[in-house]
């Protein structure tokens, strides 16, 4: 849903239609490591010679069993996200890449988990306390010292509480 309602609030009032193209490439079940190395072997970002690239991690990598990543990983995980992203090797860059492009970085915070009790053990309290306490402010870190915007989806969403039924499916952490 995400990436057809960003499509459709970009290309409301463009002049010339799209304005903009969303290209969602989001990996289901991975965590940051995972995205990084994804990324490294197969460059299907680069692709796209993107002019915007809006990086978000979901809760894959606070999970309480062997796919949790610690807050130093994850912090090293993110700045290598995004320095392949702006600055990628030149045996990953594809043909028509435009060279020297340094694309701009949407870094989003970890969205809030609404999460209803009984939902398993994967996902926890001490797991919403690492996004909130951990690496939603070592996203904001990395977006600060790198000059990259912000798209603050723990604040976003923590505000309009209320509403978290609508916005959440049952599992409490995808919407």
């Amino acid at each position: 849903v995400y990436p057809q309602k960003l499509d459709e609030a970009l290309n409301t009032d463009a002049p010339k239609k799209p304005l903009f193209r969303v290209f969602e490439k989001g990996r289901t079940g991975f965590n940051s490591g995972q995205l990084l190395q994804a990324l490294k072997n197969r460059p299907w970002l680069l692709r796209y010679d993107p002019d915007v690239v809006v990086l978000q991690f979901g809760t894959n990598d606070v999970r309480e069993d062997q796919q949790q990543t610690s807050t130093k990983q994850f912090v090293e995980n993110a700045k290598a996200l995004v320095d392949l992203i702006q600055n990628p090797p030149k045996e990953l860059v594809p043909n028509g890449y435009t060279e020297g492009r340094k694309p701009k970085i949407v870094l989003c915070t970890i969205p809030p988990m609404n999460r209803p009790e009984g939902t398993g053990d994967v996902l926890t309290g001490k797991s919403e306390q690492r996004i909130k306490e951990e690496l939603n402010p070592a996203l904001r870190k990395l977006a600060a010292d790198n000059g990259l915007s912000v798209a603050d989806w723990d604040d976003v969403l923590t505000q309009k509480k209320r509403e978290w039924p609508q916005l959440y499916a049952a599992d409490g952490v995808h919407f």
